[in-house]
């Protein structure tokens, strides 16, 4: 029944993964663009690699980009965009300007002496005609209250619409109230020569009377903007079917390049076509199936551990699904361009949990996938496979801030100094490279800084265990460490030395030597619970406290540590990972000092085996592999009465050699090879901290 169980949790786990692929695949087949796929692949500057091309159909020669922005920029030179004249505004301030003047004229008649009434009243005639026609003539032009606005600051004329009819006037001609107000001052001091009068003039705040009396149309102005660009023609005249579009070896130059591109769009409109569409959904679906497939071959054929592990599956799919729709998405908007998407935090996020092959070959899996819906598929999949190349290389793991800035840097270079590259080859001209692409790699670049976050957050998400988590954990300042240090200062000497020698050999081997660092610090934390039973914290002025245990009590105490460690620890909130070196340190081997002391005293007594066995289990990985022998070696050196290179190097291969045949490491990832590895490694180490060392000679007394 057992049996059928675990077949059974073994099918469900299966058909997990399985899911787990198929709806990552569904996900990105949805978001797919609507379009086919054209079946050639070609390049300006490069050979045709492909049999004679003849046009298969009728099809339009699309212009340019590069050639639309132009015809663009010059239409819009002839873009006039539209104002309305108010004619109610000149109507009420030129009847408010005759109400003050009228009204400050009388003011200035008390102050005149020998007055004559006749001569006066035609002076304010001709003075008052003056200043509106002035006024009339400004209003007539126009005013307008900013002619740096973004909506029409670059054009040269405009159009203002007075009674319905739409007239052009140069946009530099229209006044501002700043500059009619000068205009008037101006012409006034042209036009009236009577000092009396022009300081009469001066006092009638002209400026409130000339204010905007035009309006910008945007609603119109923008429809008229929008109309003149539609005209412009998409296309530049038509290719016939059965012409010869390029031969086999012949260079693609700037027109074949241009004609092919059109081919390219007309095709994939075809092929994407209603008639089309289940077949197309039905090819796409299992090119992308492919794609996932070959990551999860890998997985299984060189990486089974992650592979049969059904959270890391399902991360390293969710970041790669994720990314991949994040470019679908993108490149269905116009004013993004590709190059913005962050594609190597695929590879930055999945090595800082797994391993660099493993981030290899998920960057090769999202390049495939991403490269079959963008343009220039080729130059894509190779900028961000070399960037995603160098970026493992130069980042390995992720320890400090300062690597992450490093890395960006040595990215934006990879992408640049390739793009350039491809360019360069494509244009055969400097000038012609698109330089501002440059600025998007760099924007891609500044993405990268969001590895940290993201990190963080799928720890938490997954029950992961970063670098930066195990530095934080491997700080002796930790709260736990100080504690041990303060109880058991014994047991955490013990404890780095164990974790010395633990990374010595897990460096040697390949593994996380972070990792089993900090599993090595906190391995013996139960034993704070009843430090003086255990010998590295027994002060030498007192009697061993076993002295007055029976040898199964003793034994309870020991082995109880490993179960007093896993509590401690899920009460500090340390990591599962860090946990698995607590439980297995011990595996699932016995207490032997007093297991075998028992038996010698009680030979004809059945034993409780149980009472002397830890609680395991064994050791599932190579690193908590390394950390049971690296314990059992440390204890048992530093017992030994001679040091030697014979006795310790005899020592560590009977140590070893005991728990492969007791089958300790059955169940983790390491082989003989390794073993005999660490076992050099080992040696080493504990030969080098138990050197001899000089005497020193006593300094002799004058009298001696």
């Amino acid at each position: 029944m057992t049996t059928q169980f675990q077949n059974l949790k073994r099918y469900l786990k299966s058909i997990y993964r399985i899911l787990i692929i198929l709806i990552s695949a569904l996900i990105i087949l949805f978001l797919f663009p609507q379009k086919g796929s054209f079946k050639y692949e070609f390049h300006k500057g490069n050979p045709w690699k492909h049999t004679t091309l003849i046009a298969p159909f009728d099809f339009p020669i699309y212009k340019t980009d590069k050639t639309l922005n132009k015809e663009k920029e010059l239409l819009l030179n002839n873009y006039s965009p539209f104002f309305i004249f108010n004619e109610n505004i000149v109507e009420n301030n030129i009847k408010k300007f005759k109400e003050h003047f009228d009204s400050e004229w009388n003011n200035f008649l008390k102050y005149q002496t020998n007055l004559d009434t006749a001569l006066f009243n035609k002076k304010k005639h001709i003075t008052y005609n003056k200043c509106e026609n002035l006024i009339k003539e400004i209003y007539g032009i126009g005013i307008i209250n900013n002619l740096n606005n973004k909506d029409y600051k670059d054009v040269i004329s405009v159009k203002i619409i007075k009674d319905n009819i739409a007239g052009h006037t140069l946009l530099a001609n229209i006044y501002t109230p700043k500059k009619a107000y000068e205009y008037f001052i101006k012409a006034i001091k042209e036009k009236i020569s009577h000092k009396s009068t022009k300081n009469f003039i001066k006092k009638l705040n002209i400026n409130s009377y000339l204010v905007p009396n035009l309006s910008y149309d945007k609603e119109k102005s923008k429809q008229l903007k929008e109309d003149m660009i539609a005209n412009i023609s998409l296309t530049n005249g038509m290719i016939q079917s059965g012409t010869r579009i390029i031969m086999q070896g012949d260079i693609v130059d700037e027109n074949t390049f241009i004609i092919l591109s059109s081919l390219k769009i007309e095709y994939e409109k075809h092929i994407g076509s209603q008639s089309h569409r289940y077949l197309l959904m039905i090819g796409r679906f299992f090119i992308i199936l492919a794609c996932l497939a070959f990551l999860a071959l890998f997985l299984w054929n060189f990486r089974r551990r992650t592979f049969y592990t059904n959270k890391k599956i399902l991360f390293i799919y969710l970041i790669i699904t994720i990314l991949t729709v994040v470019t679908l998405l993108v490149s269905k908007m116009p004013f993004l361009n590709i190059y913005i998407v962050p594609i190597i935090l695929v590879p930055i996020i999945i090595a800082s949990f797994t391993d660099p092959k493993t981030a290899m070959s998920s960057l090769l899996t999202i390049c495939l996938l991403t490269g079959y819906i963008v343009p220039n598929s080729y130059e894509f999949v190779f900028l961000h496979f070399i960037a995603g190349s160098i970026a493992l290389f130069s980042l390995h793991k992720l320890h400090r801030r300062g690597q992450l800035i490093l890395t960006t840097i040595f990215v934006f270079l990879s992408y640049s100094l390739t793009y350039i590259a491809f360019a360069l080859t494509q244009e055969n001209d400097i000038l012609n490279i698109d330089w501002y692409i440059l600025a998007w790699f760099a924007g891609n670049c500044f993405l990268l800084t969001l590895s940290y976050p993201l990190i963080f957050i799928f720890e938490k998400m997954f029950g992961f265990i970063s670098d930066t988590t195990l530095i934080e954990l491997s700080n002796p300042n930790h709260p736990l460490l100080r504690e041990l240090t303060r109880k058991a200062p014994g047991t955490f000497q013990h404890s780095l030395q164990v974790a010395n020698l633990a990374e010595e050999a897990i460096y040697q081997i390949g593994g996380n030597p972070l990792l089993v660092r900090a599993g090595a610090l906190y391995h013996d934390i139960g034993k704070m619970n009843n430090p003086v039973y255990f010998i590295e914290n027994q002060p030498p002025e007192i009697d061993n406290p076993h002295n007055s245990l029976e040898f199964n009590e003793s034994a309870n105490i020991i082995t109880k540590h490993v179960k007093d460690g896993i509590k401690l620890a899920k009460k500090h909130n340390l990591p599962d990972q860090i946990i698995q070196f607590i439980s297995t340190h011990h595996g699932e081997g016995k207490a032997l000092y007093f297991y075998n002391s028992y038996k010698n005293k009680f030979p004809d007594k059945e034993i409780n085996e149980e009472e002397f066995t830890y609680p395991g289990p064994n050791p599932i990985s190579k690193e908590t592999a390394v950390l049971m022998m690296a314990d059992a070696i440390e204890a048992s050196c530093r017992s030994l009465k001679d040091k030697t290179v014979e006795s310790i190097t005899k020592l560590i291969n009977q140590i070893i050699d005991k728990q492969i045949e007791d089958g300790k490491f059955n169940s983790a990832d390491i082989t003989f090879k390794d073993i005999e590895t660490i076992k050099k490694a080992f040696i080493n180490m504990e030969i080098n901290i138990h050197h001899s060392r000089i005497a020193y000679p006593k300094e002799k007394k004058k009298n001696e």
